[in-house]
This record gives C-alpha cells, structure tokens and sequence, in this order.
C-alpha cells in the first residue's frame, strides 16, 4: 500500500508544469516562429555560398510571392508588362 502510494505521488512531483484542466501551455513567440538558416550556392562557382536566416513566417511568405510571379509570368507570357 505504502509503494503505490510512493508511486503516484512520484509520478505528480515529476510533472510540476501539468494543468489540472490539461489545457496547452501558451507557446512563446521564439518558439512559435524560429529562425530558419539556409545554405544558397552561387551560380557559376563550386565553393562560394552564402547563408541566409529568416523567420518560417518570412520563408513562407517568399514562397507565397515566388509562387505567385510564377504564376502571373505563365498567364501573361514572358513579355514585359
């Protein structure tokens, strides 16, 4: 009896950041949107490179717009507007 009693009580002293009502922990701003770094290789060299760190929120958005020229380039044609 003495044992499960030790074990359960182990088992609320080991979780100390638990809700009673098992809602999610608010997520912080840093965590929610983390630094991204990626490696780019320049056109015409073997070596040379160069880093490049945004927010997930930022490469998303240059995918959004990058899709977005890609599109409005296949509608209208090569030819300058």
């Amino acid at each position: 009896m003495i044992s499960a009693s030790l074990i359960v009580l182990a088992a609320t002293v080991a979780q100390p950041n638990a809700s009673s009502s098992g809602a999610p922990q608010p997520v912080s701003v840093k965590e929610a949107d983390p630094v991204i770094c990626e490696r780019f290789k320049e056109v015409g060299s073997l070596l040379n490179s160069r880093k490049v760190c945004k927010h997930r929120s930022e490469w998303a958005e240059d995918r959004r717009n990058d899709r977005a020229n890609i599109e409005r380039s296949q509608r209208t044609g090569m030819k300058g507007e």
